[in-house]
């Protein structure tokens, strides 16, 4: 009498099943990865706003005459991946020593996913002589 040969061809059902939860795992780690540098992406642009700003602010000072300088602030919104974040620009005037020079801070602060950032621009400005 003549059997039947069993052909073992082909993957188990336990064989599919682990070979798939190694995928998920492999792919819900990549889009962690991806999240992570989208993020990281969007805060290094908001940190570049803040130093345009930052030397913008600086510049228009520059551009003054010494004896006009004062202290002040400003909000500026820039939009990010359709969201509005707020940059708060303020700078201080400070008199030195010598008549003629005056110490300008510059500092940019703007919050995203309630975290607080800074940028500080600081510069001395003397009139010529």
């Amino acid at each position: 009498m003549r059997t039947a040969k069993l052909k073992n061809k082909g993957f188990t059902l336990v064989e599919v099943m682990v070979a798939m939860l190694i995928l998920f795992i492999g792919m819900m780690a990549l889009l962690w990865a991806l999240t992570a540098a989208v993020e990281h992406n969007l805060k290094n642009q908001m940190t570049d706003e803040a130093v345009r700003l930052g030397e913008d602010r600086m510049n228009i000072l520059r551009g003054m005459d010494i004896a006009a300088l004062a202290s002040g602030n400003a909000t500026v919104v820039r939009r990010f991946r359709n969201t509005d974040v707020p940059f708060n620009v303020t700078w201080t005037v400070q008199n030195l020593s010598a008549s003629n020079s005056r110490a300008v801070r510059i500092s940019v602060t703007w919050s995203w996913k309630g975290t607080g950032h800074q940028h500080v621009v600081t510069s001395i400005m003397s009139r010529d002589l």
